[in-house]
C-alpha cells in the first residue's frame, strides 16, 4: 500500500509506502480514509491514526486511535480535531497529537468515510459516506458536531446494479471539468 503525491497539475510527484504496513495485519488493509490540516495527512490503519509528513509521505508521529481499524476519518478545522469512526461505531472527535476523546457523536450509520465542510453555516459540517445498518444503500449524511443530530443528505443508486460502493468522501469548491 503505498501514498501517492501529485501537483495541482496532475504530475506525478513520488511515492511511498504506506507508514504502518509493517504492522502485523496491516499488509493486506492499508489506509481507507485520509484528513489533512495543512500540516500533516492522517490515515487510520488498525488501532493506530497516523499523521505523516505530506512531502515525503513518511510518519512523523502516531497515536492510539478510538477503534481497532479506524476506517473513516477528517479533519474539522474550527475545533482543531480529527473525526474519526469505524463501521458501525460512533463518530469520535480526537486531539490531533494525542489521540484523547474530545467529544462523541452517537451513530446509527454503517460509516465508510467522513469529510469536513467549514462553509456550512447550519452547523451540519461533518459529511459521511455510510449506510444504515442493515442495509445496502449507501448514501450521504451529515452530522451537527454541536448538536450530535445525523440527518440523511441523499441516497446513491446502484450504478447500473454492479454493486459500486462508495468509501470515500470529498468536498471541493471548484472543480476544473476540463482538467
Amino acid at each position: 500500500n503505498y501514498i501517492y503525491r501529485f501537483d495541482f497539475d496532475g504530475n506525478f510527484l513520488g511515492s511511498s509506502e504506506q507508514p504502518g504496513s509493517n504492522l502485523p495485519g496491516a499488509n493486506t488493509q492499508g489506509m481507507r480514509d485520509l484528513a489533512c490540516d495543512g500540516t500533516y495527512l492522517y490515515g487510520g490503519l488498525l488501532d493506530q491514526v497516523i499523521a505523516m509528513n505530506m512531502t515525503s509521505g513518511h510518519e512523523a508521529y502516531r497515536f492510539t486511535g478510538p477503534y481497532n481499524n479506524n476506517t473513516a476519518i477528517a479533519y474539522d478545522p474550527d475545533r482543531d480535531v480529527l473525526w474519526v469512526s469505524k463501521n458501525s461505531q460512533d463518530i469520535v472527535a480526537v486531539d490531533k497529537v494525542t489521540g484523547e476523546e474530545q467529544d462523541r457523536i452517537p451513530a446509527s450509520l454503517y460509516i465508510d468515510a467522513i469529510t469536513y465542510w467549514p462553509g456550512e453555516e447550519d452547523g451540519f459540517n461533518l459529511y459521511l459516506a455510510a449506510h444504515a445498518l442493515n442495509e445496502n444503500l449507501r448514501g450521504v449524511y451529515r452530522a451537527n458536531p454541536e448538536s450530535h443530530e445525523i440527518e440523511w443528505v441523499m441516497d446513491l443508486p446502484d450504478v447500473d446494479n454492479q454493486n459500486y460502493k462508495l468509501k470515500g468522501l470529498a468536498i471541493i469548491q471548484r472543480y476544473n471539468v476540463y482538467y
